[in-house]
This record gives structure tokens, sequence and C-alpha cells, in this order.
């Protein structure tokens, strides 16, 4: 090269070539961290509230059987008291299966909700982790 020779650049092939892929593959990697950290935030926030709703639906399934005897009838009007309150939030469910009438006038059950998230509810073999569950026992209300 001669003595004040001006070297050139191509920016647009510079940019088409190795720097244009280094920033797609940093705002892809990026992208991908952000969905994961919101779908995790999602699922955390969904497990914190579906406890406290859990709680509601429990407190209100044991009012509803207070006084009455240990029977499959006693279980079916709790059962409704707490889905009426699960009803409240949309897509919370009290699962049938684990819901019991304790001998003592108190109840346990489990509420269930699919968090609402980005990719979750959307991928068929990650769904799973998208679902959050909450068990409580609450003791024969106090009046």
């Amino acid at each position: 090269m001669a003595v004040g020779a001006r070297v050139r650049v191509d920016w647009r092939s510079l940019w088409r070539g190795s720097l244009g892929s280094a920033w797609v593959k940093w705002l892809v990697g990026l992208s991908l961290v952000l969905v994961v950290v919101l779908d995790a935030g999602s699922v955390v926030l969904t497990k914190m509230s579906l406890t406290d709703d859990a709680g509601k639906a429990g407190r209100a399934a044991a009012q509803a059987v207070s006084g009455l005897p240990v029977t499959s009838a006693a279980a079916t009007v709790g059962y409704r008291a707490a889905g009426q309150v699960a009803a409240f939030n949309e897509g919370e469910e009290v699962q049938r299966s684990d819901f019991e009438v304790l001998p003592g006038g108190g109840v346990s059950l489990t509420l269930v909700r699919t968090a609402p998230s980005l990719v979750l509810g959307r991928v068929p073999w990650l769904a799973k982790y998208g679902v959050v569950s909450a068990s409580v026992v609450v003791e024969k209300p106090v009046m």
C-alpha cells in the first residue's frame, strides 16, 4: 500500500456480514431471556395470588359446612361455596378430587389456575409448567 493511501470501508457489506449477525444474535438472545423472565414472573405472581384465593375459598367452604354433620351432602355444600368464591377470579377452579370436609368442621381443598403467559400456554409440551395449584386446610371457623 502506498504512503498516504486511504483505506475504504464498505459499511454495507460489514453490516451484512459479521457485525449484522452479531447484532441479530444478541437481539434474539435478549428477547428469549426477556420472554423466560416474564413467564416466570407470571407464574410466581399467579402462585402468590392463588394462595390467598385458596384461603378465601376455604374459609367460605368452612363457614358453609359449619354445624353440619360430615356427610357427602355437607361436602357438596362446601364445594359449591368454595366454587362460588373461586368463580370471582377468572380461570380458577376448585379440584373436586382434593376437596374434603374434615371431622372437626374444617375443610381441605386445592385451587388450580393456569398462569397467563406469553409462551407456556401456547406450547403444548411447556403448558404443564404454567399450571399453578395451591392447597389449604382451613379449620372450623370461630363464630
